[in-house]
């Protein structure tokens, strides 16, 4: 299989301006044992607007009195007033953080049926999984590095202990110095999971930004894996033994399911054959098996013996109807 993507660059207001609250970073920086506590330094304003006003208008008091030209002089003094009030007002804008900055983003695609591969200018190499989407910055701030994703991808984050990587997949947020792991988050799905290959991850709700969310940050190291249920809004570590390897499985070709509800099995194959499915709503078995590289018809006449049911093709797409689970 050729995989290919598409590239389109975009201008927008920067998604990633929100900070974490102070306990919750120093939490997370101290889970990455060589990363340093962040800090904020504030620059006070030397601009005093009233006094400057107030200075110019007796000057020009002052001047008026000497002057056989008050006309001339008045026109002189307005256009510097306006210089010094319209300078003020910039200078306050911009120090009070008020002014919005555009920020050049890049998108990267992965159709259904391709599978695309990213390089970001850190040197973090990224697979996006069919159907799958990344946006980040074209140049990343100086203390973080954070960008947006909409399916699935495996990740290989540069190192970085001065500038955390910071994943955000809807409301959740998965933060690496350093490491492997994979991201599965597709909108349709009610769960998102985050798989550790090696190294440390740390995930957390997006909305964690008060005192009462704290605990909910949620610590995996290699072969772990965090579920999110987008229902329930709680995460939670997969005690299942888990194999990484196999999580990221469909970085080549493969297609690996361990008691998986149908209907996930489904989007998975619309999504890595770039073909529609058509099942009954009321069908919901788990599903467990393997699939290496096979050919789409083949898939669906193993998929329909195990859930007992019949698979037929028309018009374009699969029908799957009759399932019984067992």
């Amino acid at each position: 299989m050729h995989y290919t993507g598409k590239t389109q660059q975009i201008d927008r207001m920067n998604p990633f301006k929100k900070k974490l609250s102070s306990k919750l970073e120093e939490k997370i920086n101290n889970y990455f044992d060589d990363a340093e506590d962040p800090s904020t330094i504030e620059q006070e304003s030397n601009f005093e607007g009233n006094k400057t006003y107030q200075r110019i208008l007796k000057t020009i008091s002052s001047k008026e009195k000497q002057s056989n030209h008050p006309n001339w002089f008045y026109q002189v003094a307005a256009a510097v007033l306006l210089i010094f009030l319209t300078s003020g007002a910039f200078y306050f804008y911009y120090q009070s953080g008020a002014n919005v900055t555009q920020v050049a983003m890049q998108e990267k695609k992965a159709a259904p049926g391709t599978l695309t591969k990213v390089n970001l200018p850190d040197g973090t190499e990224i697979w996006l999984n069919a159907g799958s989407k990344i946006s980040f910055p074209s140049e990343f701030d100086s203390d973080k590095r954070e960008v947006n994703l909409e399916g699935e991808a495996f990740f290989k984050v540069k190192h970085d202990p001065q500038r955390p990587f910071l994943i955000h997949t809807q409301n959740l947020v998965t933060q690496v110095l350093g490491t492997s792991f994979n991201v599965n988050s597709f909108p349709q799905e009610n769960q998102i999971k985050v798989t550790v290959l090696s190294g440390k991850v740390a995930v957390y709700e997006q909305e964690m930004q008060g005192k009462k969310n704290l605990n909910k940050t949620l610590f995996l190291t290699a072969n772990q894996q965090g579920v999110y249920s987008k229902k329930q809004k709680n995460i939670s570590l997969n005690k299942k033994n888990i194999k990484s390897e196999e999580a990221v499985a469909w970085k080549e070709g493969n297609l690996i399911f361990k008691d998986t509800e149908l209907s996930e099995v489904v989007h998975n194959l619309e999504r890595r054959y770039a073909i529609r499915i058509e099942m009954e709503k009321t069908m919901s078995c788990p599903v467990t098996v393997n699939f290496n590289n096979e050919s789409l018809e083949r898939v669906m006449r193993v998929l329909a013996k195990l859930v007992n049911g019949q698979v037929s093709y028309e018009n374009g797409h699969y029908r799957l109807t009759g399932a019984i689970c067992e």
